[in-house]
This record gives structure tokens, sequence and C-alpha cells, in this order.
């Protein structure tokens, strides 16, 4: 697992798209933008976002993109990308 992020990039592992609703499989669901914050670089400039490892986030749809490294799939987002932290 990454630990480090550099510069203004977040890492995010996305949570997992619905499947199903109301009992239906769902036919190729969408990529969520929401997930786990799992790296955060050093220049990220929020302060609120700076301490924000490990908490939940939504961020820009069209933002970022994903990346896979020891069988990890992250989303690289910029920071200004960071919509909200629930």
């Amino acid at each position: 697992m990454i630990e480090e992020a550099v510069n203004k990039w977040v890492l995010v592992i996305r949570d997992d798209p619905e499947t199903e609703s109301g009992g239906l499989l769902l036919p190729d669901p969408e990529k969520t933008h929401s997930g786990t914050i799992q790296a955060i670089g050093d220049l990220v400039t929020s302060e609120g976002l700076k301490a924000a490892k490990g908490r939940k986030c939504l961020f820009h749809p069209t933002g970022g993109w994903d990346i896979t490294y020891d069988g990890v799939t992250y989303a690289v987002v910029r920071d200004e990308e960071i919509i909200a932290l629930p």
C-alpha cells in the first residue's frame, strides 16, 4: 500500500459501487466518486485536508485518474478536486 503522496496529489481508495438495487443486479456500475483518503501530498495547503488521512471524501467526477499498485487501485486526484469530507 502507498503511504505517501507528493506535491498536491491525494490518493483515494474508491468506495465499491452499488451492484444491486432492490434485489436487481445493475449492469456495469459506474465508478464511485467517494472513497477513503490513503495518502496526502506534502504541498497540500488545506489544513483540514492535511489531517484527513483515513477519512471518507467526495471528489469531483471528472478529476484525476486511476492507478493500480501492489494490487490496490487508487484514484489520484489533486487537492482542489476534493469536494467534501463527510
